[in-house]
């Protein structure tokens, strides 16, 4: 069955956007009576029925809307200094959505390669992912935000940890998150690492240091490990 996002989902009747609408007709070619997955990005999601489907707009019937409580997957937090390329990017944010993660924070950090970039599109990817997978909810994306920022920020109830290849960290973060339910937090650093100032100001900050593996990981693969770990336990 085929998903697709509507931005403000209920029982009754609902209309695809223009985007939607032409992939639904033109690419998909589905028609009239097709059963389709609805989403909205918040949690609910319920099936509907195509009542009228041309290029410009589909037209559907919706069955009762379930609104889903985020999984654990779903409520993980990923902080990290993006790799330079914008294809990277997307492929890492697209990635992260299909295994699960509640937020995506791109940070601003000493050893920056990427200034910038555009949530817009970024937040596009990640309703594409949440529809490939059929997951209810689409994460909150923010690009740029200083890494001093985001330690200040409330994490009651979260498994803090840096991701670090320095000397003595033999903390893996598998072994962190063992026989614990809280939610993950987790940082991740450029492709030279975290400066050593600002993995003492996370440890200050209770930021645990592990390791994600043997390896040395690109960015996006350690983003992508991290939130495997988070999802499964």
């Amino acid at each position: 069955m085929h998903t697709f996002y509507v931005s403000a989902l209920q029982a009754g009747h609902c209309s695809l956007s223009p985007e939607e609408s032409y992939h639904c007709a033109k690419v998909l070619r589905l028609q009239e009576g097709e059963r389709v997955l609805l989403i909205d990005g918040c949690g609910a999601r319920a099936e509907g029925v195509i009542e009228g489907c041309s290029p410009k707009v589909v037209s559907l019937r919706v069955d009762g809307v379930e609104v889903q409580e985020r999984s654990l997957p779903e409520r993980t937090w990923v902080a990290v200094a993006p790799p330079k390329s914008s294809e990277r990017v997307d492929w890492m944010v697209e990635k992260a959505v299909e295994i699960g993660v509640g937020r995506l924070t791109l940070l601003q950090v000493g050893r920056s390669v990427r200034r910038m970039a555009n949530v817009e599109r970024l937040q596009r990817i990640a309703i594409s992912a949440a529809k490939q997978s059929a997951r209810a909810w689409v994460p909150r994306i923010e690009v740029g935000v200083p890494f001093s920022q985001v330690l200040q920020q409330p994490t009651a109830g979260l498994v803090r940890a840096i991701a670090h290849l320095g000397e003595g960290v033999t903390q893996p973060l598998r072994g962190l998150l063992k026989g614990r339910n809280e939610p993950l937090q987790l940082l991740v650093g450029p492709e030279g690492g975290f400066a050593p100032s600002e993995v003492d100001e996370a440890v200050a900050c209770g930021y645990s240091p592990v390791s994600l593996g043997e390896g040395r990981l690109r960015v996006e693969t350690a983003v992508l490990v991290g939130c495997a770990f988070a999802g499964v336990r």
